[in-house]
């Protein structure tokens, strides 16, 4: 096939001439573009049209546009042909030139990546705002650059926000985070008094980490008392936990 020609990613053909190349390609889903590599072109794009669908396979952004497009919205062009010792070096080239917002990585060689744009949104999925570079968000809410990376790769909650590396006034998934909305009970250990109600464990968080000057990471938190309340009869820190309003030692 001809360098520069774009062709719908769906169609059921497989181009023959790209078998066993190595190259660099584009996909184009409307303006959204990423940017890949292989050394047998046909099979990558053969493997692309079978995971794209598929959650958990595969590219997370382009599968979450699959959702928000057709078919015949995703073209692929091969960008050039190269050796394999050249494939990941041009592959970055054409990432920053292209600048591909569906890569999630600068560098396709080391997939966490800090001097990315990021962008937060609140638990509800309304856009708060973008930094410059993962590093600059981890600096302001006091987190790890690599928890917010993996976080908006996937679109999924750490340090009490929805990151993404793709920017929209509001964001139409709202993903399962660990603030859930089930009430949570803490009881006394001793004598499984109920002490405490609240209407979430985000809440129960929020609480404990105020109260008892906790230096927990608010995520993990969460997970603790996830874990504490699916297991009532287990202590925590001098207290139990249930998602029940009756005596945590009769769950």
């Amino acid at each position: 096939m001809n360098m520069g020609q774009r062709i719908k990613l769906f169609e059921r053909r497989r181009s023959h001439d790209l078998s066993n190349k190595c190259g660099i390609y584009a996909i184009y889903i409307d303006n959204h573009i990423y940017v890949g590599s292989s050394e047998d072109l046909s099979r990558r794009m053969t493997e692309h049209r079978l995971d794209i669908p598929k959650k958990n396979r595969g590219c997370r952004l382009l599968h979450e546009l699959y959702k928000d497009y057709s078919k015949d919205d995703f073209y692929y062009e091969i960008l050039e042909y190269c050796t394999s010792k050249e494939r990941f070096s041009r592959e970055r080239h054409y990432i920053n030139l292209l600048k591909a917002d569906c890569n999630t990585a600068k560098d396709p060689q080391h997939p966490i990546v800090y001097s990315r744009k990021v962008y937060q949104y609140d638990n509800r999925g309304n856009y708060i705002r973008e930094y410059e570079t993962v590093a600059a968000a981890a600096r302001k809410v006091g987190g790890s650059g690599g928890n917010i990376s993996n976080a908006a790769i996937q679109y999924r909650c750490a340090y009490n926000s929805l990151w993404s590396f793709i920017k929209k006034e509001h964001y139409p998934h709202i993903p399962k985070t660990k603030i859930k909305t089930k009430c949570v009970y803490m009881f006394k250990r001793e004598s499984a008094q109920l002490l405490q109600e609240f209407q979430s464990i985000a809440a129960t968080a929020k609480y404990l980490i105020a109260t008892y000057n906790l230096s927990n990471d608010f995520d993990s938190l969460c997970s603790i008392i996830s874990y504490y309340c699916k297991h009532p009869s287990k202590e925590y820190m001098g207290f139990l936990f249930s998602f029940k309003n009756n005596n945590p030692n009769n769950n």
